[in-house]
């Protein structure tokens, strides 16, 4: 597998707890959305409807999945 584990830095939590109050996040999400915007990540695959409210990221989910042309036999 191709991995990288990227560093959590002060700059990270400075950003976290700004997007926490702006975006009104939970802390663990606000880590997600920190690191994304480190990182000019712009896609997020999640079930967590919280994400939904952040300005500058696509959110994509299950139900996405939903609608013509999509195979029915996948399985998760």
């Amino acid at each position: 597998m191709n991995i990288t584990i990227l560093p959590l830095t002060l700059e990270i939590i400075q950003a976290s707890a700004e997007i926490r109050n702006g975006e009104g996040l939970l802390t663990n999400d606000s880590f997600v959305v920190a690191f994304m915007r480190s990182q000019e990540l712009t896609h997020l695959a999640t079930a967590n409807g919280d994400f939904d409210r952040v300005g500058g990221i696509a959110v994509y989910k299950l139900t996405d999945l939903d609608g013509p042309g999509t195979p029915t036999n996948l399985s998760i």
